[in-house]
């Protein structure tokens, strides 16, 4: 029972791996699902990343309608092993973070108890290692 509404207003290619994306999108994808009880509205929409005005990457926003995350939660969200799921082992949004690091992005969440989270995937349009320039494949 959930609904996906999808906005790919995106014009900027990224570079990143193809099945290191698509494991951060679904796990977030999954989460939201979760904390919508399985039923809902799910929100993805991609926009340019601007800098001052000049496009930089791309940004996807998975945005769900569910429980939100509390404030103490919101601290500890990216660590290791947390989870407030019986069945979640609480390396998801770990993993997540630390592939989008590695290319020189970053992951960003909003959140409001009752209301819902919105999960920010920022990817740079020439992936970062190490703070170089890796040359890759692009993914449009």
């Amino acid at each position: 029972d959930v609904q996906i509404d999808s906005q790919l207003d995106a014009k900027c290619c990224v570079e990143v791996n193809r099945h290191q994306l698509l494991q951060v999108l679904v796990n977030l994808q999954m989460n939201g699902v979760h904390a919508m009880d399985d039923k809902g509205l799910l929100k993805i929409k991609t926009e340019d990343w601007l800098d001052n005005g000049a496009v930089i990457g791309a940004v996807v926003h998975i945005t769900d309608h569910g429980c939100g995350i509390s404030e103490t939660n919101l601290a500890r969200i990216f660590d290791p092993f947390f989870t407030t799921r019986r069945s979640g082992t609480g390396l998801g949004l770990s993993v997540s973070e630390s592939i989008i690091s590695d290319v020189g992005g970053k992951i960003t969440v909003q959140s409001e108890l009752g209301t819902g989270s919105t999960f920010s995937v920022y990817l740079r349009e020439k992936a970062l290692v190490d703070n170089e320039l890796l040359l890759s494949v692009e993914v449009c």
